[in-house]
């Protein structure tokens, strides 16, 4: 089953700025049916805003708790909670929840830091009733190194500066041909990010 796990944010950014909070990605546990790595895909100024795990299927985002539905909200009014959810039918817009914490860091102050730990009170919704979820935590994780980490565009455009062999390094190299098409260069490749998960859990 793919999962999305995501932040809703007024105006949220395509790229990630310096920030205080997570710009990686949540580990959520102790949730059956909802523990995955989400991986951040949207941002502000003070971290990662959106989480997503496999093609979007589920979420977890800002939600206005109190009416029982996910939805935009007024960030800065401290009345959104982050929920789990999901669009059982994709042809809607209806989604249904599946987990909301009453107590977890707020947009805006550096949400979701590695450290210190954050209070966290989640709960499961179940048989149309919310149940407290005492064990249920998210956490920043750190992300497995990639032999791409170190790539750069600069040099991917310095050394190889025709299309032919950009394109032929795309083959056996970091770098990709598929920056030509808006920029006309030479670019370094996306690399496929996940959660390291060493002994300690985090």
């Amino acid at each position: 089953m793919k999962l999305l796990l995501l932040l809703l944010a007024l105006a949220p950014s395509a790229v990630a700025p310096a920030a205080t909070g997570c710009t990686t990605g949540l580990t959520v546990s102790h949730a059956p049916g909802l523990s995955y790595d989400y991986l951040a895909d949207t941002f502000s100024a003070s971290g990662a805003e959106g989480f997503v795990y496999g093609d979007k299927n589920q979420a977890l985002r800002i939600a206005a708790s109190y009416l029982g539905v996910p939805q935009f909200c007024n960030i800065s009014s401290g009345a959104c909670d982050w929920a789990i959810y999901s669009y059982p039918n994709q042809s809607s817009l209806v989604a249904e929840l599946h987990a909301r914490c009453t107590d977890c860091p707020r947009v805006g102050s550096g949400a979701w830091q590695r450290a210190p730990a954050f209070p966290q009170t989640w709960q499961l919704r179940q048989g149309g009733a919310w149940v407290p979820a005492p064990r249920m935590r998210a956490s920043c994780c750190t992300f497995k190194p990639t032999k791409c980490d170190n790539c750069t565009d600069a040099y991917c455009t310095a050394t190889y500066k025709t299309f032919g062999a950009c394109l032929k390094a795309t083959l056996s190299t970091c770098c990709q041909a598929g920056g030509w098409i808006d920029q006309g260069k030479c670019l370094c490749k996306q690399p496929v990010r996940s959660c390291e998960h060493n002994a300690s859990g985090t």
